[in-house]
C-alpha cells in the first residue's frame, strides 16, 4: 500500500504552497520543487522518477504543471504508473480561477504571483534578454501594467515589486488573492489520495473477511462502486438495497448528521402485512468518518438472529465505505458551491468593469460636451448683448438653456444610476393611485411634448391604486416615456396604458415613431452596448436610462420586454406585482 504522496510544483509556485503546507502540516505529504520549464517547454522527468522509485519505495506522485511545460513530455510522464498529472492551461489557475486570468490578460496585465516575486532575479535571468532597455520596450509594446496576486505570504516584498517595475517600465497593481483557491486544490488532491488508500484498505479487510463470508463476497464488492457516487441520497439507497439483501430485515430507517443535528430521514419499507406478535432483534450501522458522525442505518427486526454476529461484522464493513462514499459526495458538494460562487464573483467583477467604463464615458464624453457648447455661446452672447443685438442674444440664450436642461437630465440620470450600482437607493414600496402620479410624472415632460406637437394619451381606469416604489416607479415612466418622446417625429403619438390582472399590472408606452432593429433590440439593456442614437430632433441621450429602467422593473420583482419595428414605432411592456 502506498503511504507517502509527492506534490511537485515548478520552483516559482513553491513559496506559497510551501506556506501552505507549514500551516496544514499534511501527514505523509511531501513538497518536491522542480526547476521552471517556461523557457525550454519541458520538466525534469528524471527528478521525479528519482524521488518516487528511490530507495526500493514505491510511493504516489502528483505533478502540477501549465500546457506549455508538459508538452514535450506529457507522453512519457502518462507512461509513469504512480504519477498523477494535474494540468493547467495557466500556471496561476493555482491562485485564482481561470477566466479571472485570462479576464486581465485581456486588459493586457502581466500577472505575477508572491512567490514569483520571491525568485523575481532568477526569472529575469530565464527571460534573456540582453539588457534592461529591451526588456522594457518589450513590455511596453506588449503589456500595460503588473498585476502582483498578492497571496499573503510572509515578508514585504514591496522592494521586489518595484524593481520588476523599474526593470520592465510598467506600473503595478496589487490584487490580493490569499490563498484560498489553491488551499482548495490541494485538500482536494490530499483527499482524493487518502480516500484512494483507504479504499485500498478496507478491500483488504473485506478480502480478509470473505472466508468466513463467501456467500456475501460478490455483494459486497458491488460496494466499492459507492465511491463513484457523488450524491448521498443516492448513496444510501444503495446501502438500502444491500441490507436488505444480507440481513432480510423488516425495515430500515437511514438519519444522516451534519454537525450533530439530523439534516435528513429516509425510510426503506421492507415488510409487508402486518407486524409480528413479538419483536424482533434490530442493531445500528454507524457511518462515521474521521471522527465525525455523518449518519446512521436502524436495521430493524432481523429476522435470522442466530447470524447476528456475522451481520454485525459485515456492518463494519459496510460502514467504512458508506462513511468514505457520503465523504466523498459531501466534499463534492462543497467544492461545486465554491466553484459556483467563484463563477459569480467573477461575473460581479465583469459587471463592475462594465459600469466603471460607462460611467467614465459619460464623464469625459456626454457630460463634457455640454458644457463645451455653454462655454461657446456663452461668448458668444455676451458678444451680441455687447452690440446690442437682442435677437441674436436671445437665441443664443435659448440655445444655451436648452442645453443646460439637457445636461440636467443627463447629470440627474447618471447620479441615480450610480447610486443604484453601489446599493444607496432603498426599496420603499407604498400604496398610491395611478392617475394621479403619471398627472406628475407628465408635468415634467409636457413641455417636451409641445415642443414637437406630440400628442399624449392614456388608458388608465380611475381609481386604480398600486403598491410600488413611488420614486422608482417615477423614474421608469419618465424615461420610457421620454424615450418615446425623443423617437417620435413631430405631430406624432405617445400612448400609456395600464392593464389589470390577477396577479400584476401591465403597463405599456407606445409611439408611432423610428422604431429600431433587430440588431439594436437584442443590445437594449445591455450596460457595454448601451450608446442612445440621437432623437427625431437631434436630441442627446446616454443610454442610463433603460438600464435604469431594467434594474428598477427587477427590484420590483417585475418583468421588462420591448416590441419594435423600424418606422413602425415602438412599444415598451413592463409589470409591477400586485402583492410586493
Amino acid at each position: 500500500m502506498k503511504s507517502e504522496l509527492y506534490i511537485f510544483l515548478c520552483d516559482f509556485l513553491i513559496p506559497e504552497v510551501s506556506d501552505l503546507f507549514i500551516r496544514k502540516n499534511y501527514p505523509d505529504v511531501k513538497l518536491v520543487g522542480i526547476p521552471a520549464g517556461c523557457r525550454t517547454h519541458h520538466i525534469n522527468i528524471g527528478k521525479i522518477s528519482e524521488v518516487l522509485t528511490g530507495d526500493g519505495r514505491e510511493c504516489s506522485g502528483v505533478l502540477i504543471g501549465s500546457a506549455s511545460c508538459m508538452d514535450l513530455n506529457k507522453d512519457i510522464l502518462l507512461n509513469m504508473p504512480n504519477l498523477k498529472l494535474v494540468q493547467l492551461e495557466q500556471c496561476l489557475e493555482l491562485f485564482i480561477n481561470r477566466e479571472v486570468i485570462y479576464h486581465f490578460i485581456r486588459q493586457g496585465c502581466y500577472l505575477i504571483s508572491s512567490g514569483w516575486l520571491k525568485n523575481y532575479k532568477k526569472q529575469i535571468e530565464n527571460w534573456g534578454f540582453d539588457d534592461a532597455e529591451t526588456a522594457r520596450r518589450f513590455f511596453r509594446e506588449s503589456m500595460r501594467k503588473i498585476l502582483w496576486l498578492d497571496t499573503q505570504l510572509p515578508g514585504d516584498l514591496t522592494e521586489s515589486l518595484k524593481a520588476i517595475a523599474a526593470y520592465t517600465g510598467l506600473p503595478y497593481e496589487v490584487l490580493p488573492v490569499g490563498m484560498t483557491h489553491c488551499e482548495q486544490i490541494i485538500d482536494g488532491l490530499v483527499m482524493e489520495w487518502k480516500m484512494d488508500n483507504e479504499r485500498e484498505s478496507t478491500n483488504m479487510v473485506l478480502s480478509r473477511s470473505s472466508i468466513r463470508l463467501a456467500n456475501y463476497f460478490m455483494i459486497l464488492n458491488q460496494l466499492d462502486t459507492l465511491i463513484q457516487l457523488a450524491d448521498e441520497k443516492e448513496i444510501v439507497q444503495v446501502v438500502f438495497d444491500l441490507i436488505n439483501v444480507l440481513f432480510a430485515p423488516l425495515n430500515i430507517e437511514y438519519l444522516g448528521f451534519k454537525d450533530d443535528r439530523v439534516v435528513q430521514k429516509y425510510n426503506y419499507k421492507v415488510s409487508a402485512g402486518t407486524e409480528p406478535s413479538q419483536p424482533l432483534e434490530s442493531f445500528d450501522i454507524e457511518v462515521n468518518y474521521k471522527g465525525m458522525l455523518f449518519g446512521i442505518f436502524h436495521v430493524v427486526g432481523i429476522q435470522f438472529p442466530q447470524y447476528m454476529e456475522q451481520y454485525k461484522e459485515m456492518g463494519r464493513v459496510i460502514s467504512q465505505i458508506s462513511a468514505l462514499s457520503v465523504a466523498n459526495a459531501r466534499e463534492y458538494q462543497i467544492t461545486q458551491d465554491q466553484k459556483e460562487q467563484l463563477e459569480t464573483y467573477a461575473r460581479e467583477l465583469r459587471e463592475a468593469n462594465l459600469s466603471k467604463d460607462k460611467f467614465i464615458s459619460v464623464l469625459s464624453h456626454d457630460l463634457k460636451n455640454p458644457f463645451n457648447i455653454l462655454v461657446g455661446y456663452s461668448h458668444l452672447l455676451v458678444e451680441e448683448l455687447e452690440r446690442n443685438n437682442i435677437q441674436e442674444a436671445q437665441e443664443f440664450a435659448l440655445i444655451m438653456r436648452q442645453t443646460i436642461e439637457d445636461a440636467l437630465k443627463l447629470l440627474e440620470n447618471l447620479l441615480e444610476w450610480t447610486r443604484s450600482k453601489s446599493g444607496k437607493i432603498r426599496f420603499n414600496p407604498e400604496r398610491f393611485e395611478l392617475n394621479q402620479h403619471l398627472d406628475q410624472v407628465l408635468a415634467l415632460l409636457n413641455q417636451q411634448a409641445d415642443a414637437k406637437g406630440i400628442t399624449i394619451t392614456r388608458s388608465m381606469p380611475v381609481g386604480t391604486f398600486i403598491t410600488a416604489d413611488r420614486e422608482m416607479l417615477s423614474t421608469i415612466l419618465r424615461n420610457l416615456i421620454s424615450n418615446a418622446l425623443k423617437y417620435t417625429r413631430n405631430g406624432g403619438d405617445v400612448h400609456i396604458s395600464a392593464e389589470c390582472n390577477q396577479d400584476e399590472i401591465v403597463f405599456s408606452v407606445r409611439d408611432n415613431g423610428i422604431g429600431m432593429s433587430s440588431e439594436k433590440l437584442e443590445s437594449l439593456f445591455m450596460p457595454d452596448q448601451s450608446e442612445s442614437a440621437p432623437g427625431t430632433d437631434q436630441e442627446k441621450g446616454t443610454g442610463l436610462g433603460l438600464i435604469l429602467t431594467h434594474d428598477f422593473v427587477k427590484a420590483h420583482g417585475g418583468k421588462i420586454w420591448v416590441e419594435s419595428e423600424v418606422d413602425r414605432g415602438t412599444a415598451f411592456h413592463f409589470t409591477i406585482p400586485l402583492i410586493l
